[in-house]
């Protein structure tokens, strides 16, 4: 994972944060899922394990909401 992209992944995260439908417990899992790709992007090197940690969380929210 490039510095972009995870500077990318986390601006969007922000963007979601501050959506006023998001449930609290949905905003607690994101700034985990936002913690963990902080760590990704500042270590430079892909930790496939938390990288996936990371879409697992993202991906159980985008389901509540379809």
């Amino acid at each position: 994972m490039k510095r972009e992209d995870a500077k990318e992944a986390l601006r969007l995260i922000a963007k979601v944060l501050n959506n006023p439908r998001l449930k609290p417990d949905d905003g607690n899992q994101l700034h985990k899922a936002q913690r963990v790709l902080e760590e990704v992007a500042h270590a430079g090197k892909i930790d496939q394990r938390k990288l996936f940690r990371a879409v697992r969380i993202m991906s159980e929210i985008l389901l509540r909401y379809v």
